[in-house]
């Protein structure tokens, strides 16, 4: 019986981390307008892939019917290899960015989102610049209608625009 006694806190312990470490991945896959937006911002700099899954359902085709997210990846593409670089270099990682939110409806979101951005050919010489303070800074400021669509919530706006495809690399740094 004593042998008991000894094993019993140790798996009551182990029983609360474990109902801690679910509800906490739980509560983590609940998302927010702002961090939405953070993400959109982050995808859209970064060129990323999966920015398709983070807009808006009307955003996604324009009116012919292709998909206006690979239209904007191509327009990048073509703008990169005008200025004689491929894809990547047009690629760009958030540094530092401050968030505001306002509530138009419980299911929509006018979300401002400001700060700095670097050049991220790849992410190692991104952080080595950051290090030793290497590379030019850009400044983004973007505002964002973020609405709540199939329960997760969504970017809308017009952003994959020819034109928004020069300001991914910027012309002024700061």
């Amino acid at each position: 019986m004593p042998q008991a006694n000894k094993v019993i806190p140790f798996v009551i312990v182990l029983i609360l981390f474990v109902g801690l470490q679910g509800l906490l991945v739980w509560a983590d896959q609940c998302k927010t307008a702002e961090e939405t937006a953070v993400a959109f911002t982050k995808a859209y700099y970064g060129l990323d892939e999966d920015l398709n899954e983070l807009v808006c359902e009307k955003n996604r085709t324009d009116g012919e019917g292709a998909d206006m997210v690979d239209n904007f990846f191509h327009s990048v593409s073509t703008e990169a290899q005008a200025l004689g670089h491929n894809f990547n270099y047009m690629r760009s990682q958030l540094m530092r960015y401050h968030v505001t939110a306002h509530e138009v409806s419980p299911t929509e979101f006018d979300v401002h989102i400001e700060g700095t951005r670097k050049r991220s050919i790849h992410p190692v010489f991104t952080l080595v610049g950051k290090l030793f303070f290497l590379g030019d800074k850009y400044a983004f400021d973007q505002k964002l209608k973020v609405v709540k669509e199939d329960d997760d919530w969504k970017v809308c706006g017009d952003f994959f625009t020819p034109t928004a495809a020069k300001s991914i690399y910027g012309s002024n740094p700061i």
